[in-house]
């Protein structure tokens, strides 16, 4: 698409470009609503940064240079059912659940096994791309992922986005307005219907979202719908920062040094790779 409007950029004016650039937005939003009406969907966003000039002087009454906005993708679930998005047994659940425990956490064997495998293949791939040596390995059919609940092949996630707004999401406030930028301005849903407040709603973001999202829901707890209390938004962890986080206990807690063998600090000095 990038290279469409390039090449039209070379023959027509700049308001009719930015003329067909509105039109593929409210078709993209047009799809949207459609999706969000006919079937179960996941909601993601989270905050874009763009800058308005590249000039590095800021001068007085002048817009800033770097704006922040807020960025919503919309993907349809594969195989989902709005059954399966019932939001009163999912609460009923919360309400019932008990503290998580170690057990809770502790992997089956199969996963453990599974976890291992595609760790072997990890570390592996990283000897034979860094370290001289393992050439004889590059693309040996036994160093592939072992599938785990492949998907249907073929198959790609369609999703849509919807336009990005001015509204500030790294707050409570904000991701409540946010919210109904999402749904009330861009996919013109009615808010009291009580299908809306009856089916929930899975999001994807990362931990900040996430801790503004169960904010709002506290703040709103005594509210009068589902919509109101934000309990449609049902969140998943976020998993790029839980992933951060791990990395970092693992370092502080058993890097280890370049002269205990087997350690992180031993690896890495074996790859070259010091700076991990």
């Amino acid at each position: 698409m990038i290279n469409v409007l390039h090449q039209l950029a070379l023959s027509m004016s700049f308001v009719s470009i930015t003329h067909i650039i509105d039109v593929l937005a409210e078709h993209s939003l047009e799809e949207a609503r459609k999706a969000v009406q006919i079937r179960p969907h996941t909601l993601a966003y989270d905050n874009i940064n763009l800058s308005t000039s590249i000039f590095v002087e800021q001068t007085v009454n002048t817009p800033n240079k770097v704006q922040s906005r807020t960025f919503t993708v919309i993907y349809k679930l594969l195989n989902a059912k709005l059954e399966d998005m019932k939001l009163k047994p999912i609460i009923s659940c919360l309400k019932n659940s008990s503290p998580l425990k170690m057990s809770d956490l502790r992997p089956s064997k199969k996963s453990l096994k599974s976890f291992i495998a595609q760790s072997t293949v990890n570390v592996v791939n990283r000897l034979v791309k860094y370290v001289k040596g393992f050439d004889y390995l590059k693309n040996n059919p036994l160093l592939q992922h072992p599938e785990q609940r492949p998907l249907t092949k073929g198959h790609k996630t369609k999703y849509y986005c919807l336009r990005a707004s001015t509204i500030e999401e790294a707050s409570v406030q904000g991701n409540i307005l946010v919210h109904n930028d999402i749904y009330c301005v861009q996919l013109k849903l009615d808010t009291d219907d009580p299908i809306i407040n009856l089916q929930a709603i899975p999001t994807i973001n990362d931990q900040l979202t996430n801790a503004c999202i169960r904010g709002a829901q506290e703040m709103r707890a005594q509210d009068v719908s589902s919509w109101e209390q934000c309990q449609i938004f049902q969140i998943a962890f976020g998993v790029f920062h839980l992933v951060m986080n791990l990395i970092w206990a693992l370092l502080q807690n058993h890097c280890g040094t370049t002269n205990d063998l087997g350690s992180l600090s031993h690896y890495f000095l074996i790859l070259e790779k010091t700076c991990l």
